[in-house]
């Protein structure tokens, strides 16, 4: 801005030497300064910074107009969140290190400060003096997180549940000074234990295979993983991904025993459901699995008891444990005369004194229908099993009679032969 003054160089000398010092007072004047400090400006290179790096800033004293003014003034300085002032340019400083830094401007109303973080995050500085006759302006400064360093992984809620239930865990990406990596990585999460599940998971493009789900975290740098197990373990989940060369840190998930679970325990009778039973020949087989929620075998105490409840005429012996199948229970029934109407015959089972019960909480109930009419030798069939000389041959009967009734398969029996003598042969076991 070009400044001019019009002196009239005619008048004497005195009043020459007046006009000269006005001249000069004009010319010292700054250019659009009113005068009045308004606010500190600042300045900076740079407004974002990775973590651990700092930001030096700039600091002036303007007027309304934005005009630089020439005055030590006394100032305060406030950084926000984890940051510090490393740095600072000012007469009579105190608080250096700390988030608040007061000081005295230079003469020529400048000064400066350098801001510190260590925690990714967006700083926002405010800086102002006594007396201010404007509100204090807010300027931002974004410390950025380093690249990814390692992986963490923290449960949500509680780090014990019983077998078969599910336990969340979120991982996330994290720097060397574990701040949070907002960055898509591919990542890898496993269980160590033994028995351990994916049960479903939010990462992008995801493949899951033994206990290992694999795929992209989120833009946020985050994911969320479910596990289970079927087994009684302590578990460590990590996460770990190409290219991280820092330790990951790992949660520990403990799945403990579960009670049993009459909703999932298996009553059944080896040859099927509902079944059917010839009178006087051959025996059903009912089978009684105690298991827990998701089907594991569960191990009763001695003292508990199964039992098994049958409509007349079927004779019912006592349930016990099979010690060839020592995960089920076992009992017999027979079918000693034939009952009054043709309606099945009811059959049920209980554990402790409870009645076995399907998924909806109704008792489960098995059906045997009783075959009245005896089997007919004559249409009776029987198939051999040949052996070699000198060796056991096995004959497998089918029983029928004069009206090709279907008899069940509790009414076959099967004969190992030796040299012509015969022997029952137990009937090979079919629970599930």
């Amino acid at each position: 801005m070009c400044r001019c003054l019009h002196l009239d160089w005619s008048i004497d000398s005195s009043r020459a030497h007046g006009w000269l010092l006005l001249l000069l007072i004009f010319l010292a004047a700054p250019v659009g300064s009113t005068g009045v400090a308004d606010h500190v400006g600042v300045s900076s290179t740079h407004s974002t910074g990775r973590i651990g790096s700092s930001l030096a800033i700039n600091l002036q004293l303007v007027d309304g107009s934005g005009g630089s003014l020439p005055q030590a003034i006394h100032l305060t300085a406030h950084g926000s969140g984890s940051s510090t002032f490393c740095s600072v340019t000012l007469a009579d400083a105190i608080g250096f290190g700390t988030q608040t830094v007061e000081g005295d401007l230079s003469t020529l109303g400048s000064g400066g400060v350098t801001l510190c973080d260590q925690t990714a995050e967006t700083v926002v500085l405010d800086v102002s003096f006594a007396g201010q006759p404007s509100t204090p302006n807010s300027y931002r400064y974004t410390f950025a997180s380093g690249k990814g360093d390692h992986a963490r992984v923290i449960l949500q809620g509680s780090s014990s549940t019983k077998i078969c239930a599910p336990l969340a865990a979120q991982v996330m990406l994290l720097d060397a000074s574990d701040n949070q990596v907002k960055e898509a990585s591919l990542i890898t999460v496993c269980a160590s234990g033994s028995s351990a599940q994916v049960v479903s998971n939010n990462l992008t493009a995801a493949k899951t295979y033994d206990r290992c789900v694999t795929g992209r975290l989120s833009n946020e740098g985050t994911a969320q993983i479910t596990f289970t197990d079927t087994q009684a373990e302590t578990t460590i989940i990590s996460g770990q991904a190409p290219g991280l060369s820092g330790m990951p840190q790992t949660a520990q998930a403990q799945w403990v025993p579960s009670g049993l679970d009459l909703a999932h325990s298996q009553f059944v009778f080896d040859s099927g459901n509902p079944t059917r039973l010839a009178l006087g020949v051959g025996i059903l087989t009912l089978r009684v699995f105690p298991k827990v929620a998701c089907g594991n075998p569960f191990a009763l105490e001695p003292q508990d008891v199964v039992t098994s409840q049958a409509d007349l005429p079927l004779t019912l012996g006592g349930t016990h444990l099979d010690p060839e199948h020592p995960t089920s229970y076992v009992a017999h029934a027979v079918l000693s005369q034939c009952p009054s109407a043709g309606t099945p015959l009811k059959v049920r089972a209980a554990i402790r004194g409870q009645p076995l019960v399907d998924l909806k909480g109704h008792a489960v109930v098995n059906s045997v229908f009783a075959q009245c009419n005896p089997p007919d030798p004559t249409r009776t069939e029987v198939s051999f099993q040949e052996g070699q000389a000198g060796s056991r041959a096995m004959a497998c009967y089918t029983f029928s009679n004069a009206n090709s009734d279907y008899l069940p398969l509790s009414a076959r029996t099967h004969s190992n032969f030796s040299f012509g003598q015969a022997t029952r042969r137990p009937r090979p076991f079919l629970g599930s």
